[in-house]
């Protein structure tokens, strides 16, 4: 027997087709980018269940997803092609601070070969197949960076707990916890370590849980935790890599430092990190950890505190908050390439989430992903973030290529 995620299933009065990539009914044919379906599938493997946002991250994304955007894209694409409303759901319930679950009747197939499907015409058909063709082509561009690098070794893998907030001020909870996503962002850049994602180490933020339990849900060697106290424009700032078999501390320091140290402060917690684990940097690599990041330390914490709203809105209120944290973070930095990123991410789910008219939403996140761009060149998030308005709003498959879709889902 196939597995579920390849077996067809009725959702209501849709059809799922996982091998095909698309939703049937009445002669209706929707396609569903391959993660959007994969989020799908695992729903209905769990239908009437609540699926954590931790456990969607992990099995779709296997944990790679840094932030919890890519999944709430696809949430708002599902229930665009379901016709579902996030207010009145009929397919897919939002359970706040927790995950989704499917609410619609789910049968499985008794067979999981799919029945041969007519070829669609049409502007409808010619983009339903350009669907397929890139579920193809990010299925082999997986498979091909599968043999161009090698999986790092079981020592060097690594999960960033969620920092503690030391001071009297719970305002700075947003500063503490967007140190440790910041860190967990810089070791994702090194090939030969296996960084855990945000969305699933931020899980243990208030946990009895031991170094060795923890190490062993996330499938982690060593441990990152620390702590930040804030005093006027001093920061003491407190990092320790644990073994997380045994909770031995493999490196420890403490950083009395200015809002200006900060990203200093970053670099240096993420070279002792690799240092002390097997991990072969290139030279590009070992360039980046001291390659300094000119930015306001006043729009940084701005900045921080949008991506704070951002990771914890429920509602059209929590997305406005997190835009005017950006524009806070703009207003005293109009360069700051980051921030724009950040309302373009911002804008584009609560366009997925109608709070926001695709057409105004995903214009003004063009702009601002293009306005980053032009401040630093190399922003990969920017092109990815272009990439997804290109292929799910302007509906433009022309010239996209194996390099360009193998990471646009995260």
């Amino acid at each position: 027997m196939a597995s579920p995620n390849t077996r067809e299933f009725t959702l209501g009065d849709w059809r799922v087709l996982p091998l095909e990539g698309r939703l049937a009914r009445d002669g209706e044919s929707v396609r569903l980018q391959p993660k959007a379906m994969d989020v799908l599938c695992r729903l209905a493997e769990s239908a009437g269940e609540v699926v954590t946002r931790d456990a969607l991250l992990e099995d779709a994304w296997n944990g790679r997803a840094v932030s919890d955007e890519p999944l709430t894209r696809c949430i708002g694409e599902l229930r665009r092609a379901l016709g579902d409303s996030r207010g009145e759901p009929k397919f897919i319930e939002t359970i706040p601070k927790r995950g989704y679950r499917l609410i619609a009747p789910v049968a499985f197939a008794e067979h999981s070969a799919s029945a041969p499907a007519r070829r669609p015409s049409g502007r409808a058909g010619r983009l339903g197949l350009a669907a397929a063709a890139l579920a193809t082509v990010a299925v082999a561009a997986a498979t091909l960076a599968t043999h161009r690098s090698p999986a790092p070794p079981p020592d060097a893998s690594v999960a960033v707990l969620p920092f503690r907030n030391l001071g009297e001020d719970r305002a700075q909870d947003y500063f503490a916890e967007g140190l440790a996503a910041e860190v967990t962002a810089l070791l994702t850049r090194f090939d030969g370590l296996r960084v855990v994602g945000r969305s699933s180490a931020f899980q243990f933020s208030e946990t009895e849980a031991t170094p060795r339990e923890i190490g062993r849900r996330l499938g982690v060697e060593s441990l990152l935790t620390g702590s930040v106290q804030a005093s006027g424009d001093r920061l003491r700032i407190t990092a320790q890599l644990l073994d997380a078999r045994s909770g031995r501390v493999r490196w420890g320091e403490v950083y009395d430092a200015g809002l200006d140290d900060v990203f200093r402060v970053q670099s240096e917690i993420s070279g002792a990190i690799v240092s002390r684990l097997p991990v072969a940097l290139t030279s590009g690599e070992r360039l980046s950890l001291t390659r300094p990041r000119g930015q306001d330390p006043r729009a940084y914490a701005r900045y921080l505190e949008g991506n704070f709203l951002y990771n914890r809105a429920g509602d059209e209120a929590g997305y406005r908050d997190a835009l005017a944290a950006f524009d806070g973070a703009l207003d005293v930095d109009p360069d700051f390439a980051h921030a724009r990123l950040g309302r373009a991410s911002v804008l584009i789910t609560m366009s997925d989430h109608a709070y926001l008219s695709p057409a105004e939403g995903y214009e003004m996140a063009r702009a601002e992903a293009e306005a980053a761009l032009s401040e630093d060149s190399d922003l990969a998030e920017a092109y990815r973030l272009l990439g997804w308005i290109r292929l799910f709003h302007d509906w433009d498959f022309s010239g996209v290529q194996l390099t360009n879709i193998s990471e646009l889902h995260g």
